[in-house]
């Protein structure tokens, strides 16, 4: 009997310390998963920033192309 109870109690402990471990991943998984979409949130702006960038450059070079016709015609006057 008293095995028993010295193996329930050994049991017991094992099962405190198991409990602990398990709500200790379950809060790194849990603060894993708030980086994730944090990073996530980045990379969409990062995308979008990158999008608007890409319009501004093409603006741009639409910009260029007509200043380019608009003084060929000067010299050609």
């Amino acid at each position: 009997m008293n095995d028993f109870i010295s193996s329930f109690s050994d049991f017991k402990e094992r099962s405190h310390y198991a409990v602990g471990y398990l709500t200790q991943l379950l809060g790194f998984v849990s603060e894993l998963a708030v980086l994730v979409e944090v990073i996530n949130l980045l990379l969409r702006r990062c995308a979008a920033a990158l999008e608007t960038f890409s319009q501004l450059i093409d603006v741009a070079a639409g910009l260029r192309k007509k200043l380019r016709k608009q003084k060929s015609r000067h010299k050609g006057d």
